[in-house]
């Protein structure tokens, strides 16, 4: 038998994860005081429905956008701008994205939500469009790839890669942890 609990609780193999998340919440921090873009901008009525846009120096080959993880019940934009670093340094404008978490939404408001604001952002940036997603923004980067309703048009012609970096993909398992109290998946 698999403690899935056990199996999805990866901090708790990590010493001392609050300090991780205070690092990541500082370097992000930091990262936003060197890269020059834009802050909040909304794609829609709810608090969290907000991305940064980050530009570089010259002019831009296109829109990297960035999905947090958090197993859609954790973080926002703000601890992760510092992913945006290297993305920018290249020349790619980069958004990094929030998105109504699982205590408020279900999963798939929360994938229209993320492709709400990739459809919101690609409108304020030309050329072709990149996706990038960790952990539960992995998982959300890939439907929104894969499908064909969920992005515009226009979003889905200029949409040359997706990168999942451990994607949450099959959901199944999930169903069987207490954090399915939250989730609220179902087996159908």
């Amino acid at each position: 038998m698999i403690d899935w609990d056990d199996a999805f609780n990866t901090m708790a193999f990590i010493k001392n994860p609050a300090e991780l998340v205070e690092r990541w919440a500082k370097e992000a921090a930091k990262a936003r005081d060197e890269m020059q873009g834009t802050l909040d901008i909304p794609y829609g009525s709810h608090d969290r429905n907000k991305f940064d846009l980050f530009e570089p120096q010259d002019q831009s080959n296109g829109l990297v956008v960035i999905v947090h993880g958090g197993f859609w019940c954790r973080f926002d934009k703000s601890f992760w701008s510092h992913l945006a670093l290297g993305t920018v340094k290249a020349g790619w404008t980069t958004a990094i994205i929030s998105y109504p978490l699982a205590l408020e939404a279900r999963i798939s408001a929360i994938t229209k939500a993320a492709a709400k604001a990739v459809n919101h952002a690609a409108g304020l940036v030309t050329g072709p469009t990149r996706l990038a997603g960790h952990s539960a923004g992995g998982h959300l980067v890939t439907r929104l790839a894969s499908s064909t309703e969920l992005l515009e048009e226009f979003v889905q012609e200029r949409l040359v890669r997706t990168l999942s970096v451990s994607g949450l993909h099959d959901l199944r398992p999930l169903c069987q942890t207490k954090l399915n109290e939250t989730l609220r998946l179902t087996m159908s």
